[in-house]
């Protein structure tokens, strides 16, 4: 069959090259902009080279449980095969379970003092949710930072009804679509004070 023969062809299929630490200009920059700081991403993302259609690109990488990549940068979001959920164990009993990588990393920007007291669960994917829950349900306490969309938010009631353990925490960014947009806004809201109430040394220059 046509379908197939395109299944068993590498060209639309993503192949790692190579993986290292982060440096690249670009990808730092994109970092910036989603207001994650480079060293907390370096402790759980990599650079990674891949080609896709017989093109060569780089991304940032967050690996999952069975080795494949989330990959992502300002032009691509993609995952590289096998793709599961990425489970962080830390040896506690209470869980923070995210959508994305870009949400968890948002949440340890947030929580400096809570980073290594809980477990965290990277969904990379709503699709994983069934999968993940036996693993979820180990813990006495599971924290969803989901997503305010809809498939989001009926995943987090269903699970809500289904176990006593689980929590809605969406509330905290309910006027945004996820964590990280809320966690980007609020540190604009924060340079924004901090340059409107910085003295002023600066002397207007006339021109003639």
């Amino acid at each position: 069959s046509v379908a197939g023969e395109k299944e068993n062809s590498t060209e639309g299929k993503i192949i790692i090259i190579a993986a290292r630490q982060l440096g690249n200009a670009g990808l730092l920059h994109y970092l910036n902009q989603r207001a994650i700081v480079p060293d907390l991403a370096n402790r759980f993302c990599q650079e990674v080279d891949f080609t896709l259609y017989k093109k060569q690109h780089t991304a940032i990488g967050f690996t999952n449980g069975k080795g494949g990549y989330e990959l992502r940068n300002p032009y691509f979001k993609g995952s590289s095969s096998p793709k599961t959920f990425r489970f962080v164990d830390n040896g506690s009993q209470e869980l923070q379970v995210f959508e994305g990588f870009f949400d968890f990393l948002s949440w340890l920007s947030h929580f400096k003092n809570d980073q290594l007291t809980s477990n965290f669960l990277v969904l990379n994917s709503l699709s994983f949710f069934q999968r993940a829950k036996q693993t979820m349900e180990t813990h006495s306490s599971i924290r969803l930072w989901l997503d305010r969309g809809t498939a989001g938010q009926a995943c987090t009631m269903h699970a809500i009804k289904s176990h006593p353990a689980y929590e809605d925490k969406s509330s905290l960014y309910k006027d945004f679509d996820d964590l990280n947009e809320w966690h980007v806004h609020q540190l604009k809201q924060k340079q924004r004070l901090y340059s409107s109430n910085k003295p002023s040394h600066s002397k207007t220059i006339k021109h003639k």
